[in-house]
């Protein structure tokens, strides 16, 4: 997304893939066999079938719809937050709002961006459009990776003394971010890649 991309620590058009994959382990209650005197011919000596049990997953997906739609959430937030930092927060307050959507390093760098922006009369503005969606399952883990086409055709950065338009995003930018959550049970941004692949 030209002009409005956060500072990131992967080179833009070049990302790793990473796939995860689940563990299954298997396991199973050890059998002791016991000697005793043959049964009487009017004893059963088949053993009752255990009956099959299907584990059920509506649990887990309860989960994983919640938790992909807090990381959207925190997703949203994040752009709400960073495109109006410069023009509508004293930069006395950037380090606790910044602290909440995002850890490091994207965090120090996006405080890092928005005091170069101040001293050059730069300010972010508007506002995006996001597209997610999810290439890999986040599995009650406290990391999640997102993809998003995202719409920034209405979001950018301007001079502050005229109001000029200094840079606009695009229409359809393809971003995949990695998300964390604290202890505190907030997901947050830590890591953006701009893909520069068609979305």
């Amino acid at each position: 997304m030209t002009g409005i991309r956060p500072p990131m620590t992967a080179v833009a058009g070049a990302i790793a893939t990473t796939v995860l994959l689940a563990s299954c382990t298997s396991g199973g209650s050890g059998t002791t066999t016991t000697t005793r005197n043959p049964p009487t011919p009017t004893q059963s000596t088949t053993a009752p079938s255990p009956t099959p049990t299907t584990p059920t997953t509506s649990s887990s997906v309860e989960r994983e719809t919640a938790d992909r739609a807090a990381v959207e959430k925190a997703w949203q937030h994040y752009w709400d937050v960073y495109l109006a930092l410069e023009a509508k927060y004293p930069s006395s307050q950037w380090t606790k709002l910044v602290g909440a959507i995002a850890v490091d390093p994207i965090r120090s760098q996006i405080l890092v961006q928005a005091a170069k922006y101040r001293v050059e009369k730069i300010e972010a503005f508007g506002y995006v459009v996001i597209r997610p969606s999810w290439p890999q399952p986040i599995a009650g883990r406290t990391t999640a990776v997102m993809a998003d086409c995202q719409d920034g055709t209405h979001a950018g950065s301007r001079y502050v003394t005229t109001g000029k338009q200094k840079t606009v995003g695009e229409a359809r930018t393809s971003i995949r971010a990695t998300f964390v959550m604290g202890r505190d049970h907030v997901w947050r941004v830590k890591q953006i890649a701009y893909l520069g692949t068609p979305c």
